[in-house]
């Protein structure tokens, strides 16, 4: 994020192409991030396993489609190009990081509804936090196109949510006596 705003700001003094490969990477991460923590929390939250299959093509579908149109803007400019004068560009799929964030985030919170008589009420909290922590920065994001919050949304939601994940983890797990 931090590269790539780099680039943004200081185009012209950068190769083009090299500012375009970095956004690139960026995008591909930021995209990531959404499908990585809704696999997360299918593992994690999902007892119905027999779905396995269903629940990945559903994963997958969002982010085959974001990347391909991540390889296509390359030549098309689709999500964004750089110009020699006016530097970034956002183009006619700029919004796509939003939508491919709400559409995890519907699947998260229908998982966590189907499984939460499993699930205590921090964890449903939790998992029902963070689709909502991240649509109301994505919206702040939106609506403000300067300020630069869609990395933030992303490491802010995924550190919120594995910290309490995790720490729910150690609270389950049965202790261990050292006392033979």
């Amino acid at each position: 994020n931090i590269v790539s705003v780099y680039c943004i700001e200081h185009f012209t003094q950068l190769n083009l192409n090299f500012c375009t490969a970095v956004t690139t990477v960026y995008f591909a991460l930021l995209l990531m991030s959404p499908f990585m923590l809704s696999l997360y929390g299918y593992a994690f939250l999902s007892q119905r396993k027999q779905h396995v299959k269903l629940a990945m093509t559903y994963l997958l579908t969002p982010i085959a489609f974001s990347y391909v149109v991540l390889i296509l803007n390359w030549n098309k400019g689709l999500i964004f190009r750089y110009d020699a004068v006016q530097g970034y560009i956002r183009g006619p799929f700029k919004n796509i990081t939003y939508v491919i964030t709400a559409v995890y985030a519907i699947f998260l919170l229908y998982n966590v509804y189907q499984n939460r008589h499993m699930l205590s009420n921090r964890l449903i909290e939790v998992f029902a936090l963070y689709p909502v922590v991240s649509v109301a920065i994505s919206m702040i994001q939106l609506t403000h196109p300067a300020w630069l919050m869609a990395g933030t949304a992303a490491i802010a939601t995924i550190l919120l949510l594995y910290i309490t994940v995790q720490g729910q983890c150690r609270i389950l797990q049965p202790k261990v006596s050292l006392v033979h």
